[in-house]
Formats: C-alpha cells, structure tokens, sequence
C-alpha cells in the first residue's frame, strides 16, 4: 500500500491511497464504512492486513445461498467489471441488514467459494454498501472501502483524474498520471430519475468542477482563480443524473485553436488514430483523443466555438454534436466567444450518443464576458505568459473595431437569413464533407494556424454563423501512406449533417435509423481503427 500527497494545485495538497491486487493499481475511496457488525476481525483465518481486498455481495431476501446463486453472482460480477478481477474472490463479504435474519451457506456453495479459494463471511449494515470490489483498511478499526482503477493515459489526454466526495456533489483532483474509474458495480441501473448512472464522463478543462481548479490550458489561469466552489450548472445536471466524472480533459490555453507544435504550457494529446501521428489538436483535443483511445470512458464533453466538436469528431472518428446555439446554459465555462460557443459531446455509438443527448439538453444560456489578459495584469503588475498563438490572435483582436464588428454581425444575419430560408428549412438537412484529415504532427506549425485565421469559408461555417445543429457522422476510413512512418494507415471520414433550429434529437433519429436501414455500425471501435473489416459494410 503507498499513501502520499498529490494535486495539480500545490496549494491544496490531498491524501492519496494506492494499492495493488493483482497486477492493478488502485486508488482506495474516501467513501468508506465502518458501521457494520461481522466475525471478521475475530477470525485469525481471513488474516486481515494493512489492506484486503474483499467482494461485497449484497443479499435481499434470500433464506439460502445455493452454489448457483453464487456462481450466478461471481459471473456477473465478471462480466460487467473492467474494474472487478478475481483476485478480490480471496474474500467474500456478503452484506444483509442487522434487522434480516442470516441466511444458511449450503456445502455447495461453500465449495464454490472453495473453488475461487475464498473465504466467505456475513456482515450486517445499514449502511447503503454497494456490491463490487472493496478494500478493507486496518488500523484502529476496520474501514470498508470503495476502490477505482487506475488507467494509464498514454495519449496524454487528461489534465488530471478525479474522484467524487462522498455526496458526489464535490470532486477531488488526483495528479498521478492515471486516472481513477469506478466499478460500474457500485451504480444501479439508469432510469427514469438517473437516466446517466454510473456512466463514466470526461470534461474540458473549460467547465468548473466543484473542488477542482480550471485551467483552460493556461497554468498561470488555474493559480489565478485557484479551486472552484462551484460547478457548471451544464456539468451539475449530468452529476445529478447519475454521472460520475472521471477527469478532466487537455484544451488548447483558452480554447483557442492552435496546431500541435504550437503547445507549450502542456503537451498536446496524441489522436490515436492510425499511426498515432495525424494531429489530434483543437480545443476539445483531449476530448475526442481520449474517447477514440479509452474503452473504459463512455462519453466525453468539449465546446464548439468553430469547429473544435465537430472536426475533431471528424478527425478522431467519433460521432459529435454542436447543438442548436443557446440550448445548454454556458454559466461556470470559460469563454472564448459568446456568439459561437456551444458546449457539446462525443460518443463511439449512435444509441448512447441519442440516449445522452435526451438526458442533458434541457437549459438556458447565460452567457458571459471577461477581460482574462486584464485581470492577469491586476494581479501579477505585468503581462501574462500567453502562447506565441494566442499572442498573434489577441493582437488581432485589439485592431478589431467596434465599427467592423458591427458590419461583422449585419452580415452574420444576412447569412444565418439566407441559410434557414433557402439551405436548412422545416424538415430539410444539409449534408457535408469533413476536411481531410491529412495532417500529421510533423506537418502542423504555428505558420498555418496563422494563415487560418479570418481567411477562408470552411463547411462548419454552416453551423457555427448560423447557430444550427450539426452531428458528425464517422462514415468510413481510407487507407493512406502516412508521412511520419511511411506504412499505410486508415484516415477516419466523416460527414457533417445540418439540421433546422431547435432539431437536435430528431436530426440523431435520422441519423440512426439511416444507420440501421442500410446495415451500418452503429457504434466505433477504439485505438487506430474506426471499423475492421468485420464491422464496416462497404
């Protein structure tokens, strides 16, 4: 067991508790219970340690436990746990109520127990003790407590892990370069009142995160603003829903687009995609890589401003959406433009990509307006250290007139008109290419993101000046020679579909049963293939 102190804010030191079983690390919960009755610490046989990793099972009204229940319990416990292994079969703890009388094990169910070379023993709680893998801690008294594993991130997505205070209101930071997940064994089914539980969320590091500091992709931000005491409401309604939010994901420094070598307070995140070397890099960046590399994530959530949802999902293969502008409250985000940006979220399949979207979109807009660069000065007495990038683009904001910016927004309204009435109208959808990916870390420099900026009428225009919907839809991949390691790899296609105001969830509809009519995936794989040859129907 190693215990020792860790968070990205060196102000605010936590304790952390890592142990091994097996071949896996562990981080060990805060949430822990210690009202509970059993023989355990009386029976020399259970050899209790430091720490011991133990299986609740939790008992209803069973009067016997019979080897097939038990079987029956284990399998599941098996098959649903990326976190659960067998080496917390060496004790099995099943949990009743100090009020229900003790079942009886039956000799075939001990020889099941026998079988995983498990103990076996009752213990008696009120406590809401879920079922899964725990570890015991001993000190003075026994300490029951949940775990999570800890997951490498080779792609370097995340700025850090987190793990939720025992209410789940609040969140702690881990610094371990892992990060924790928690068994899915410990969350009951989603329904109507937690349609999200126990799904497993990654989030920008643009969204406050209650106990947590937000960067934005700038260190000298998070010293600056330090823990937040809050959480985005567009965040607080998915951890009221049953999510549990696993981390926080790498942005570039204030949301603002730049190429991979253009990265200096962090590195950027690796699309793992192909090779490993076509550029992963925009503002959801950590997003959309971490979600194409991770199995154990579910969905991830990023911000669209011009494009970083949706070319990101395009270049990563990954389903995105920008939702129709103003749909989800934009309050405890920090900005980077209050007309275009649109919180939204990737997903690997259209049935949980529907069934996501249906239980988050249901906000208001609260934008807001800060001077950042200014409040920096006030607090420093000098300039803030920004990007080479984010210098070349704040300098060409401060030549912004109000005059041009005015002309800007009459001639946004022309466009948004002429759009909705003659392109994207009552049950119409637009239908576009993706930019080919085709660019490799190598080839990416501060040179062309320069050249991007103001120049050009890309696709994603359709969707960002007008504020409609648009889902990004990995259609296939197309085997290329890469220009980092020569050999051939596949580049992710994707197509954008535009849909009127306020269509979001009809426009994912038609996307899925376009989908299932023709004999499409429905869902892509992780790691440097969207599809394999079994999946994809050409």
């Amino acid at each position: 067991m190693t215990i020792f102190k860790s968070s990205p804010n060196l102000h605010h030191p936590v304790t952390i508790t890592v142990v091994r079983v097996g071949d896996v690390s562990y981080l060990v919960s805060g949430e822990c219970y210690t009202s509970f009755t059993s023989s355990i610490a009386d029976d020399d046989d259970l050899q209790i340690t430091a720490s011991t990793p133990v299986t609740v099972i939790n008992l209803q009204n069973e009067r016997t436990i019979d080897s097939s229940w038990l079987e029956g319990k284990i399998k599941s416990f098996l098959t649903m746990g990326d976190v659960f292994n067998e080496d917390f079969l060496s004790r099995v703890l099943l949990k009743g109520s100090s009020s229900s009388q003790r079942p009886s094990l039956s000799d075939d169910a001990k020889a099941v127990l026998a079988k995983w070379g498990a103990t076996g023993d009752f213990i008696e709680s009120e406590s809401n003790i879920r079922s899964g893998p725990h570890m015991i801690l001993a000190s003075k008294t026994l300490r029951l407590c949940q775990v999570f594993r800890l997951y490498p991130d080779p792609q370097l997505a995340f700025m850090y892990g987190t793990v939720p205070s025992e209410d789940r209101q609040s969140y702690q930071a881990t610094n371990l370069g892992l990060i924790p997940v928690p068994s899915r064994l410990y969350f009951d089914s989603p329904s109507d009142t937690l349609p999200l539980s126990g799904k497993r969320i990654a989030v920008k590091d643009v969204f406050d995160l209650k106990g947590t500091a937000t960067s934005a992709g700038v260190r000298a931000l998070a010293d600056f603003y330090g823990v937040s005491r809050t959480s985005a409401p567009a965040i607080q309604e998915l951890i009221a829903k049953g999510a549990v939010i696993v981390g926080k994901t790498k942005t570039v420094p204030f949301a603002s687009g730049e190429s991979p070598m253009d990265w200096i307070d962090y590195h950027c995140p690796f699309n793992p995609r192909g090779d490993g070397y076509f550029t992963a890099s925009g503002s959801s960046t950590g997003s959309a890589a971490g979600l194409a590399a991770y199995d154990w994530l579910d969905i991830t959530i990023g911000t669209d401003t011009f494009g970083s949802m949706i070319v990101l999902a395009s270049w990563q293969g990954l389903y995105a959406i920008r939702p129709t502008h103003g749909l989800l409250d934009q309050a405890g985000v920090v900005p980077h433009s209050q007309l275009f940006d649109n919180p939204g979220y990737f997903s690997r399949g259209i049935d949980e990509f529907k069934a996501f979207g249906e239980a988050w979109y249901a906000l208001g807009l609260l934008p807001q307006q800060f001077d950042v660069s200014q409040e920096l000065r006030e607090k420093n007495g000098r300039e803030p250290y920004v990007d080479p990038m984010i210098g070349f683009k704040w300098e060409l904001g401060s030549q912004l007139t109000k005059a041009n910016y005015n002309k800007a927004l009459e001639e946004r309204s022309v466009f948004l008109s002429f759009v909705k009435e003659h392109l994207v109208k009552d049950d119409s959808i637009l239908v576009l290419p993706m930019e080919n990916l085709r660019r490799s870390i190598e080839t990416t420099t501060m040179e062309n993101g320069r050249n991007m900026q103001g120049y050009g009428f890309g696709n994603i225009a359709f969707t960002v000046l007008a504020g409609l919907p648009a889902v990004n839809v990995p259609v296939g991949q197309l085997p290329i020679k890469s220009k980092v390691t020569q050999g051939i790899i596949n580049e992710p296609i994707g197509v954008m579909l535009v849909g009127p105001s306020g269509s979001d969830g009809w426009l994912i509809d038609i996307i899925k049963e376009t989908l299932v009519s023709t004999g499409r995936p429905l869902g892509v794989r992780t790691g440097p293939d969207v599809y394999t040859d079994e999946d994809w129907i050409s």
